[in-house]
């Protein structure tokens, strides 16, 4: 099944079940959010057509959104705490030794960012668990991650339901 038949899929179901919403977008962002997990949940698609559904077809916004950054944080929360726990022992695992690159270039960027790589961090697919991941074994203080990862699961599921519901709502416009 291609990436496009599988969120095809997963909005058909979300249209014909609307009371779903909140729980599939949740769990997306979580996945999305998860160190390793990350690798393998194609999330950021359906939750940019969950916001088309907004726009479109009367899917709620403000349950979904509550959902995309509780299931965010958390992600990230695991995130950190598999760095707070594991250290640099996690570069062992098989799926981070597969992808080198992802840890050097988490390194880097919360090495030159800080804080405010966990907030941009967020906008970077996969990165964003292993940011939270590096940023736990740079011993960065517990309150400004825990900040940062709020606020910046907030501002990600704005900007990627707000983004696909002002899409959605132009489109139904000209549609008529």
């Amino acid at each position: 099944m291609s990436f496009t038949e599988y969120t095809n899929q997963v909005l058909d179901f979300i249209r014909a079940n609307q009371q779903w919403a909140p729980l599939i977008a949740g769990a997306l962002a979580f996945g999305e959010s998860v160190v390793v997990v990350s690798f393998f949940v194609p999330a950021v698609g359906i939750l940019f057509g969950m916001g088309l559904l907004i726009g479109t077809q009367g899917l709620e916004f403000w349950p979904t959104f509550a959902a995309i950054v509780l299931g965010a944080s958390l992600g990230n929360l695991v995130s950190w705490y598999v760095g707070a726990v594991y250290g640099d022992r996690f570069k062992q695992w098989k799926p981070i030794r597969e992808r080198p690159n992802v840890v050097e270039a988490s390194e880097r960027f919360f090495g030159q960012y800080g804080f405010l790589g966990i907030f941009i961090g967020r906008f970077f697919g996969p990165l964003h668990g292993t940011i939270a991941t590096v940023a736990a074994i740079a011993k960065m203080n517990p309150l400004v991650f825990h900040i940062s990862n709020w606020a910046s699961a907030a501002v990600w599921a704005a900007a990627i339901l707000g983004g696909g519901a002002q899409g959605g709502e132009q489109l139904r416009r000209f549609l008529g």
